[in-house]
């Protein structure tokens, strides 16, 4: 089954995840967030709906200090966006606060419009050393609010310090950090994909 989103996005039961790669310049035009994902919102409401993001289609924003740097992502007519707030200390960076919203299209003729939104903002969450990058091919589902959760897969992501608009090489990888993020973060799963 497939519908049209009117901001040009689909509907799918079942959804093929097409990664992105979204970069963030700083002032100076140097690039300080790098970002390679898939990103699916899942909604559940009696049923459960999943809508995947086109990254052809979004508009990306944010800013970049020396202890501070946020990515938003964001679909054509406010459609859906996701945020991430990363923050640097000491020698390494990590992403302290994961933010989404989405306001999809009806699922049937007389279904009324409706907005879910959540976020992740207690944890030190994909942590990093400076200059190396995360890096997870794993599914790692983000229950942002009782209604809605978010599907990145798969994942690289770094913040602050990037070579030329490069990854470091090096960073960290699932599937030994996965463990830990279930500890401390409300990831809902994470399966891990053998290379």
């Amino acid at each position: 089954m497939l519908r049209s989103h009117p901001a040009g996005w689909p509907l799918l039961l079942l959804a093929a995840f097409i990664p992105g790669t979204y970069v963030l310049n700083s002032l100076n035009g140097k690039p300080c967030i790098k970002v390679i994902m898939g990103v699916e919102f899942i909604i559940t409401e009696q049923k459960t709906w999943y809508f995947n993001l086109d990254s052809s289609r979004v508009r990306v924003s944010g800013y970049c200090t020396n202890k501070v740097a946020v990515l938003s992502i964001t679909m054509p007519d406010n459609a859906a966006s996701l945020q991430f707030t990363f923050t640097k200390e000491k020698k390494v960076f990590f992403v302290t606060k994961l933010t989404a919203h989405l306001s999809p299209m009806p699922v049937c003729i007389k279904c009324s419009n409706k907005t879910y939104s959540g976020l992740v903002d207690k944890d030190k969450m994909f942590k990093t050393a400076n200059g190396k990058s995360f890096k997870c091919k794993s599914e790692s589902q983000f229950l942002m609010s009782s209604t809605l959760q978010v599907k990145l897969v798969p994942l690289q992501l770094q913040a602050f310090a990037l070579n030329n608009g490069k990854f470091g090489k090096g960073g960290r990888t699932l599937p030994s950090d996965c463990a830990e993020m279930l500890k401390h973060t409300q990831l809902v799963s994470c399966s891990i994909f053998k290379p």
